[in-house]
């Protein structure tokens, strides 16, 4: 935050949460960034990871790309951030989640297991494709564009980042308290669900 009109901006890979922030210091401050780097917090100042130091998708939050966002983009590229600015932050959201949702989910419902023992078994590998395909469904009935390169992108990266353990998995280890929630939920659009399609789209969880 800076200057008289102070710019806020969100490094948080979930649904909802620059409207959570815009409805405290307003919308037309906050920019949103969607982050890339698979690494862990081993102590303060200490990390280990596969993406050093990482990438970053920037956008407006409501607004399509401008000169401030792109200062800001400019900013993590100098200190070496593969750093770009997009005009539809909201579609990044959703392409990030392509990744979260299955290895998140799974890393936990496969028993505390890494990304690599994820692709290794045959039925989780299925799963984590037909959920890929279900976070796409839906963000493609809101208008965000998701393709199949990207998708299989997502799978292709995760087999080079070896026994990687995703966010929610360390979190759990460190003694989190966790609460299964319906699917819709778990995607972060909160209970009103105002990111969620109420119709015209098909969307199940497998089991």
């Amino acid at each position: 935050m800076s200057g008289r009109k102070p710019r806020c901006s969100r490094c948080k890979n979930i649904l909802g949460n620059e409207e959570n922030f815009a409805a405290l210091v307003g919308a037309e401050r906050i920019l949103g960034a969607v982050c890339y780097i698979s690494v862990t917090r081993e102590a303060p100042g200490k990390i280990n990871g596969y993406y050093t130091p990482g990438a970053m998708t920037l956008g407006e939050f409501g607004r399509p790309a401008g000169e401030r966002v792109r200062s800001v983009a400019g900013l993590f590229a100098g200190i070496g951030v593969k750093a770009n600015a997009v005009d539809n932050l909201a579609e990044a959201r959703w392409q990030k989640l392509i990744w979260n949702v299955p290895f998140n989910g799974l890393a936990i419902a496969g028993g505390g297991i890494t990304t690599d023992r994820i692709l290794e078994d045959s039925a989780l590998a299925m799963q984590v494709r037909q959920l890929m395909d279900e976070i796409a469904a839906v963000a493609r009935h809101l208008g965000h564009r998701i393709s199949e390169k990207f998708i299989q992108s997502q799978i292709d990266a995760t087999l080079g980042m070896g026994a990687y353990r995703p966010s929610s998995l360390v979190d759990l280890s460190q003694g989190a308290k966790w609460r299964w929630k319906p699917f819709g939920a778990s995607l972060g659009v909160g209970p009103r669900r105002r990111a969620w399609p109420r119709r015209g789209s098909r969307c199940c969880t497998p089991t």
